[in-house]
This record gives structure tokens, sequence and C-alpha cells, in this order.
């Protein structure tokens, strides 16, 4: 039978790591061997293992179904453990992926630099920008969720600012004048499901519409330097896939908002609902 040796290299402090080494012959022994890494890496490792092979954390979605999340690889899956599609996956199929294999060499030859070098600033710019927006991301959640708290704290505490702000002054510029402008009156970071046509996706804002029964605006932020109308159409599916989610459980969605943050101002564009794409 075929052997198979699992090592693994765990790291537990700054250049400084531990390496497991299992030999396994069967299934058995290399589920017994991954239980036996995963329990050395969650012990000794600086974070633990993501794990992502399960369903993941069960979510009770704004819907009112439940539905299973695992963060590792953003994937969704119903209680039967069917993978449900995403309203980013969605978008992805209409766009054309970034072809880095075929354009990080002939861009190296022509701009005359080491082909490496120009792959690690094209990660790490990747990177910064990724890190940028889940920053606004988390700090516009935050805003939303404990505003009242927060202004509570800076009252009672006699702070200069609203207790919820980021230390940093640039998100916090960012946070401030986006409550100046379209206020915390919306929830943020809102999952939502139709399980039974295997739709599922979180929305950063969802706003009442007010005086209107059970109708809302599906809202989005973006962090991009600038817009393009590739980038706009991409947007208006994604978010057109979480309005016919919210359609489809009896809701009814006035219309979908992109807000921009360009560095120093935020710009919301509506867009119209547009029907959903094989």
């Amino acid at each position: 039978s075929m052997k198979l040796r699992i090592e693994a290299t765990i790291p537990v402090m700054n250049y400084g790591n531990i390496r497991p080494s299992i030999d396994v012959s069967s299934p058995d022994e290399e589920a017994e061997a991954m239980g036996i890494i995963k329990r050395l890496w969650d012990a000794y490792g600086e974070q633990p293992i993501k794990d992502k092979t399960s369903g993941g954390v069960r979510v009770e979605t704004f819907t009112g179904e439940v539905v299973f999340y695992n963060e590792a690889n953003h994937t969704y899956t119903d209680e039967k453990g069917n993978r449900l599609l995403s309203g980013s996956k969605y978008a992805e199929k209409f766009s054309p992926k970034f072809d880095k294999a075929l354009l990080l060499p002939k861009t190296a030859k022509s701009w005359e630099v080491d082909e490496k070098s120009l792959d690690e600033i094209w990660t790490l710019n990747g990177d910064i920008s990724t890190c940028f927006g889940n920053a606004i991301h988390k700090a516009l959640e935050l805003a939303h969720k404990h505003w009242d708290t927060g202004l509570a704290i800076q009252t009672k505490k006699e702070f200069e600012k609203n207790y919820v702000l980021p230390k940093n002054e640039f998100i916090a510029d960012a946070v401030t004048k986006f409550v100046e402008q379209f206020g915390v009156n919306a929830k943020s970071e809102v999952m939502v499901s139709d399980v039974s046509n295997g739709m599922v996706g979180t929305i950063d804002r969802l706003a009442y519409v007010e005086g209107k029964n059970k109708t809302v605006r599906v809202g989005d932020f973006k962090t991009n330097n600038e817009l393009s109308k590739k980038d706009l159409d991409k947007y208006q599916k994604q978010l057109s896939f979480y309005a016919h989610i919210l359609t489809n459980k009896g809701w009814e969605v006035e219309g979908l908002d992109i807000f921009h943050w360009d560095g120093t101002t935020w710009n919301k564009i509506e867009l119209p609902i547009v029907p959903l794409e094989a």
C-alpha cells in the first residue's frame, strides 16, 4: 500500500517553528495524523489553523434561514451540506480574471525588471488595498452597530470624539464623513439567503425606506481609487443578486447604492436592479 508522509511547519514565533512529521498508510491514519497536527498547531502555533473542509459557523440569516459560513475559504453551505452561490462569486463570473501568469513575464520583460520582484510588488500592493478596504468596512460596521453607545461613552468620559471612531485618523475621517452624509440608521453586515434557489450573501448596508412597509435599499462600500464602468457593472450585478434574494423572500427593494470613498470624499451612486443572468 502507498505510504504518505505528512509534514507541517508550525510558526510559533518570529523565525521559530516546530515541524512534526508523521508517516501514514491509510485514510484513517491520515485523519488521525491531521488531528494530531491540528492539536499541536492550536496549542503552540501563533494563530489557530484554519479549517477549510467543514461547513463552518452556523448563522441564522436576515431572511430567516440557517446557513453555515466557512470564513477560511469564504464558502456557504445549507443544512444538508450543499454549497450555496454567493453574490461575490456570482459577480466574478462576468468579469475577466487578472491573468497574472500571462501578464507578469510580459510586463517584467517590457519594463526591464526582475519578474520575482514585480510579482511581489503586485502581491503586496494587492494586499495593502484589501487590508485598507477591510479596515474601512470594519470601521463602518462598528459605527453602524454601536454609534449611540460610543456617544454615551464620549459624553460620560468627556472624550473629544465618539468612542467608536478608530484611532487611525484617515479611517476616522472616512467614518465621520460617512456618518455626516448618510447617518447610521441602517443595518450593517447583513447575511441574506434563499436556500431553495441556492443563493446567499452578505450586504454591507441595508437601509429601511421610511414610510414604506418591508422596503429596503441595498448598499455597498467601495474603496477602490477610481470606479470604472466595468467595476460598476460588476457591483450592480452583485447587489442585484442580493436584491433578488430579498425579493424572493417577500421584501421590496427600492434600489441599489454604491458608497464610494475616493480618499477624501464619499460619493453615492444609485443604481437600478438588473435581472439575474445564467
